[in-house]
């Protein structure tokens, strides 16, 4: 279980990395 929270967890970070990069 506290995989699956790692793996979401890593992937909000991820998206949010993303939009940051994305951003001018």
């Amino acid at each position: 279980m506290d995989l699956v929270i790692k793996a979401r967890f890593r992937d909000h970070i991820e998206d949010e990395c993303n939009f940051i990069s994305s951003k001018p």
